[in-house]
């Protein structure tokens, strides 16, 4: 089953709190959406990605992505910021920094 993106009802706006202007938007996806895309993961593991792609690589991938984060913090940071009004230096520090961490910043959930 294809993802679909045409279905306008189901748009996500992040809007900046402070100014009320959208930052961006994002289509969300319906559960027959997150369905067809579990299955694909399964499936490309089961096949291609998981037989194919050591446990070294995949975690040589996401100490890339951890890196690619870390190199654009500052920019990340800036987009939190605008996004939920927090300050980009607790943003950068506290959000970032636990994302490259891959832990919890905030266990709470504030």
């Amino acid at each position: 089953m294809p993802l679909t993106y045409d279905r306008v009802d189901t748009e996500y706006r992040a809007v900046n709190p402070a100014t009320e202007e959208v930052i961006c938007s994002v289509v969300s996806a319906s559960p027959m959406d997150i369905d067809a895309a579990v299955a694909a993961a399964r499936q490309a593991f089961r096949t291609t990605w998981g037989k194919n792609v050591t446990g070294f690589e995949r975690s040589r991938l996401i100490n890339k992505l951890a890196d690619l984060i870390e190199s654009h913090a500052q920019e990340l940071a800036e987009l939190e910021s605008l996004n939920n009004g927090k300050p980009v230096r607790i943003a950068r520090w506290w959000r970032m920094k636990s994302s490259i961490e891959g832990t919890d910043p905030d266990p709470q959930g504030f």
